[in-house]
């Protein structure tokens, strides 16, 4: 298991690299992240079971303040938690339904 420093929003950590793409990032690092005041956090969709709703809110998509994916860290173990260095951001996903990315504020 190849592990691999990674500096992201001036947190170090150690990450197990997936493949080239993705490493997994540790849980604690990204509340650490979040409350960096150095990202910007983007919710890329929230499915619900109301098809409609979901359609009317357009899946809920949009920037978010990153105290909102701060609280989904409660939820327990996320689902999928990665760092891509091609793209230099993080996506969180605390379940399967819900979905964040994460990028360095300029």
């Amino acid at each position: 298991m190849e592990r691999r420093k990674v500096t992201f929003a001036g947190i170090t950590f150690s990450a197990i690299v997936r493949d080239d793409e993705h490493y997994t990032v540790p849980v604690n690092v990204i509340r650490k992240v979040l409350t960096s005041g150095r990202v910007h956090a983007h919710r890329n969709y929230h499915y619900t079971d109301d098809y409609a709703h979901d359609a009317k809110v357009n899946n809920d998509k949009g920037d978010v303040d990153p105290s909102v994916p701060l609280g989904d860290l409660e939820l327990g173990k996320p689902w999928l938690c990665y760092f891509s260095p091609k793209t230099n951001s993080i996506r969180f996903c605390p379940m399967q339904s819900l979905a964040y990315t994460f990028t360095e504020k300029p």
